[in-house]
C-alpha cells in the first residue's frame, strides 16, 4: 500500500492523501511488477497513519487515525496519548474480475 500527500506533519488546512494498493510480484530475483488494485483520494485534516488487515478471502481493511492537530506519532506514542480513529475504508475482492471495490 502506498499513500501519496503530506506525511509526519500536522497541517492546519485540509488536504487530499491518494492511497493505492498495489500487488507487488517478484518475476526475477532483482526485478518487480507492480499492478494497482485500488486507488482513491481522502481528504483530512491532519497528518494520518494507517493499519491494514487482510482476511481470508483477500479483501483489505484500512484503519485511518490521527493524534490530534501538532501532534506527531512519535510524540504521542512516547506520552501514551489516545488515536483518532478517523475512518475505516473495507476494500472488497470482485473475484469475477480481480479487482477491489470500496464496501459502502
Amino acid at each position: 500500500m502506498r499513500e501519496f500527500g503530506p506525511l509526519s506533519y500536522s497541517l492546519i488546512n485540509r488536504y487530499t492523501m491518494r492511497i493505492q494498493v498495489a500487488e507487488v510480484i517478484a518475476n526475477t530475483k532483482t526485478n518487480y511488477v507492480e499492478k494497482l488494485l485500488f486507488t482513491k483520494r481522502y481528504r483530512f485534516k491532519n497528518s494520518v497513519e494507517i493499519d491494514t488487515s487482510w482476511d481470508k478471502e483477500n479483501n483489505l481493511k484500512l484503519v485511518i487515525y490521527d493524534y490530534g492537530p501538532d501532534v506527531s506519532r512519535t510524540d504521542a506514542l512516547q506520552a501514551g496519548s489516545p488515536s483518532n480513529l478517523l475512518a475505516i475504508v473495507s476494500l472488497v475482492l470482485d473475484k469475477k474480475t480481480g479487482e477491489y471495490h470500496e464496501q459502502k
